[in-house]
């Protein structure tokens, strides 16, 4: 949800979809928002998925796209999604169901190019 800094004006931007949801923020232009959502349904109050994606909102024609879909490993999790400071990529937390490692990853916004930047970066956040 955004809203004017009186609390005035709330707007729901994600989807209420069914399943876990992790807004990760806004493109440095204002005119996407990047979230992962468990595409399975599954919610748990730890936050533990299933099978979290990532997606691009388009704010203006609301529009999503899923750009995990077909590109992360199986048995797996995105989430935490971030972008770069000049919008072209995405940061992004990896994680493998029932597994506490959680690695850190970067892929091109359509989700192509997913690139391994570092193992075991729990003391980043929780993303389960």
């Amino acid at each position: 949800v955004t809203m004017n800094l009186d609390g005035s004006n709330p707007t729901v931007v994600v989807p209420n979809d069914p399943g876990g949801i992790s807004v990760g923020g806004f493109s440095p232009d204002g005119s996407k928002c990047a979230y992962s959502w468990d595409i399975t349904g599954h919610e748990e109050s730890s936050g533990a998925g299933l099978d979290h994606h990532i997606f691009i909102l388009d704010l203006g024609s609301k529009t999503k796209s899923d750009i995990s879909s077909g590109k992360k490993p199986s048995g797996t999790n995105d989430s935490h999604p971030t972008y770069t400071s000049d919008g072209t990529k995405i940061l992004f937390i990896n994680y493998t169901n029932g597994s506490a490692l959680q690695s850190l990853w970067m892929m091109n916004i359509d989700g192509t190019q997913r690139t391994k930047i570092r193992d075991d970066v729990s003391w980043l956040c929780d993303s389960r």
